[in-house]
């Protein structure tokens, strides 16, 4: 998710959800890249994709949340010509 482009937008499914992707190109493999990490899969190969079975902590703060502070540094639903 890059919530700084806004030509990309998340896909929210719920936490029973799976997705399985399967690439069809015309090449024999494709480049795949998971938390900056990436690798070169075969045509054909599917990646199932799914919650994990363990949870981890967040870094929080209480000042202010996540979401809050996008709006501020990106200045969204603001209109700064006035």
């Amino acid at each position: 998710i890059a919530p700084h482009n806004l030509t990309v937008r998340p896909l929210v499914i719920p936490n029973n959800g799976v997705l399985e992707l399967r690439i069809e190109a015309r090449e024999g493999n494709y480049l795949c890249s998971m938390d900056s990490r990436v690798f070169t899969l075969d045509v054909g190969t599917t990646l199932r994709i799914q919650q994990a079975d363990f949870k981890f902590r967040l870094v929080q703060t209480e000042i202010q949340d996540f979401p809050t502070t996008l709006r501020n540094k990106l200045l969204w639903g603001l209109d700064r010509r006035n």
